[in-house]
C-alpha cells in the first residue's frame, strides 16, 4: 500500500465515523428546531406525547411549593425543544419600551396575560415548530381548562 491509498483509506474511515449534521441532542424533542415536526411519523408523536404528558411533579398552588414546579416545567421545556432557538416559546417579549425578553418560568410575576397574547398570537397557524411548540404549551392547556 503506498501513501496516497493509505491516505485514501484514513478518509474513508474517519468519513464513516462522522455523525450526520444535527443527529446528536440530549433529547428527541431538541432535534432539529428549525423543522416542525412530523405528527405522522411515530418519531413526531413521541416527541408529542413526552411534551404534553402530565408532569410527575402535582403543584398543590402553594408557597413552598413554586420553586419545585419552576423546576420541573424548565426540565419539560429544556427537553421538549420549547426553549432552543428559532422555536423558544418559553423568552417572551414584554410590554416596556424597549422590549424585554423574560422567561415566563422564572419571571412570571413579570408578564402580564396581555405580554404573553401579543408575542405568542403570530405563531398561531403557521407551519413551524414555533407554533407546534406554542400549541403544546400554552394553547392546549387553554383547551383543556375552558373544557
Amino acid at each position: 500500500m503506498d501513501a496516497q491509498q493509505l491516505q485514501q483509506l484514513l478518509t474513508a474511515i474517519a468519513t464513516g465515523l462522522q455523525r450526520p449534521a444535527g443527529a446528536f441532542a440530549l433529547a428527541p424533542g431538541q432535534v432539529d428546531p428549525t423543522n416542525a415536526l412530523d405528527y405522522t411519523m411515530s418519531s413526531g408523536i413521541k416527541i408529542w406525547h413526552e411534551a404534553t404528558a402530565p408532569l410527575t411533579f402535582k403543584f398543590n398552588v402553594e408557597g413552598k411549593e413554586v420553586n419545585t414546579f419552576c423546576e420541573a416545567l424548565a426540565q419539560r421545556a429544556q427537553q421538549s425543544g420549547w426553549t432552543l432557538t428559532g422555536a423558544n416559546v418559553i423568552m417572551i417579549d414584554d410590554s416596556s419600551t424597549p422590549a424585554v425578553a423574560r422567561n415566563i418560568i422564572t419571571e412570571y410575576g413579570l408578564l402580564t396575560v396581555n405580554d404573553i397574547t401579543t408575542y405568542v398570537t403570530p405563531w398561531i397557524g403557521n407551519d413551524t415548530r414555533r407554533a407546534q411548540n406554542n400549541f403544546q404549551t400554552y394553547q392546549r392547556r387553554s383547551h383543556q381548562d375552558s373544557c
